[in-house]
This record gives structure tokens, C-alpha cells and sequence, in this order.
């Protein structure tokens, strides 16, 4: 996964930008996080910068022996990802 280094307000702001509504974004609980178009709660560091899913089933799991977060797609065909 690539890092990058844009704060939650660049992110926001760029979404706006984009037609995305400004309070979008993903809601994390212990090890999931999935994308909210209504959630106005705080966003982690972390999830800051992931931006919007690739489909609306996407989420991201934290892996048990790795710690790093995954995205998973049950519904986007493996060849599109």
C-alpha cells in the first residue's frame, strides 16, 4: 500500500472538489473500517488518506499477524482490482 502525506481537510476538500459530499468518509471500528457518504465522525490517521471505495461494498480490514490494513472487495471480479 502507498502512503501519502495529505491531511483529512486536503482529502476532504479534494472530495468536495470531486462531487463527493465534504463529510464522507470511512468509519473505523477495531479492525474495519467502511466507507459512510453520512459519517461526520473523526477519521483516523491512518484512513485519512485511503479516499473513497472502488466500489460500494469495498472496505478495509487491519490483518491479525501483520497489523496492515488490507482493502477487500467481495463484489469487484479479482481481474479489476
Amino acid at each position: 500500500m502507498i502512503k501519502h502525506s495529505m491531511s483529512f481537510a486536503a482529502v476532504a476538500a479534494l472530495l468536495t472538489m470531486l462531487g463527493a459530499p465534504a463529510n464522507a468518509g470511512w468509519k473505523c471500528e477495531k479492525r474495519h473500517c467502511f466507507w459512510d457518504a453520512n459519517y461526520t465522525g473523526p477519521v483516523p490517521e491512518y484512513a485519512a488518506n485511503w479516499g473513497p471505495p472502488d466500489a460500494p461494498t469495498c472496505y478495509y480490514v487491519q490483518r491479525r499477524i501483520s497489523k496492515r490494513w488490507a482493502k477487500v472487495c467481495p463484489d469487484v471480479p479479482w481481474q479489476a482490482r
